[in-house]
């Protein structure tokens, strides 16, 4: 797995990485690389940001992938 962890008061970045790691182009590159996949986690507020703006919806839309929040 990729690691990418955020951290810092700027919600706007966290939830651009959030996006970010859900494009195919992105999962291919890792996967290409010999990962597995994007495993997200986060710091402080960042973490309980996109936990609450995030977390629902990353479940719902993939149910095949495993994500700490």
């Amino acid at each position: 797995m990729v690691n990418v962890v955020v951290h810092g008061h700027e919600p706007t970045l966290s939830q651009m990485i959030v996006v970010a790691s859900m494009d195919p182009e992105i999962i291919q590159y890792a996967q290409a690389a010999g990962a597995k996949g994007v495993n997200l986690s986060g710091i402080c507020c960042t973490a309980n940001e996109v936990l609450m703006r995030r977390a629902f919806l990353r479940r719902a839309i993939s149910s095949t992938r495993s994500f700490p929040f």
